[in-house]
């Protein structure tokens, strides 16, 4: 599957809710966009999940956990030096500072969609695989919602493959 074509640096405040950290997720792990956290994120992250006693720290360690083995590539590193020349609240510089590094990989990404590599599925059927977008008030999004409370076990993603 292309990449999507956007990148997404979620901070902690968005990945602390339940709710909102799995439909986040589920997006991303349907393509949707490009999911980007830093280490200090996911710090806060777990952090604050233990000192509200929403969960335990061996929950929330186990959580993190899941989370950077199912997005690896969410991981952005060398972003410090730029922490400092952020110009916005001195709490979330490090927040702006990982998305300015990690758009600025988006050269790479727009580079390798004009120059695919020999390794790619570049095949016809491979590009026409459209994703359901999930739309307010849409039967996706009540079938999100659905899963989301635990009351159905099928994948997050809906995707339609077309006839090629």
């Amino acid at each position: 599957m292309v990449p999507a074509p956007f990148i997404v640096v979620v901070d902690a405040n968005v990945l602390f809710p339940l709710t909102l950290r799995d439909t986040i997720l589920r997006a991303a792990a349907c393509g949707f966009y490009q999911l980007r956290w830093s280490r200090e994120i996911l710090d806060e992250m777990e952090h604050s999940l233990v000192a509200t006693g929403t969960i335990t720290a061996a929950k929330a360690a186990r959580l993190r956990k899941t989370m950077e083995t199912f997005f690896p590539e969410a991981l952005v590193i060398g972003y410090e030096p730029l922490v400092a020349a952020m110009q916005n609240d001195v709490k979330d510089r490090h927040v702006v500072a990982a998305a300015v590094k990690a758009c600025a990989s988006c050269r790479d990404l727009q580079h390798q969609r004009l120059h695919p590599t020999s390794g790619r599925d570049r095949s016809p059927a491979a590009r026409r695989v459209p994703v359901q977008p999930v739309r307010p008030g849409s039967r996706n999004l009540r079938r999100h919602a659905a899963r989301s409370s635990g009351r159905s076990s099928e994948p997050a993603c809906h995707v339609q493959r077309t006839a090629g």
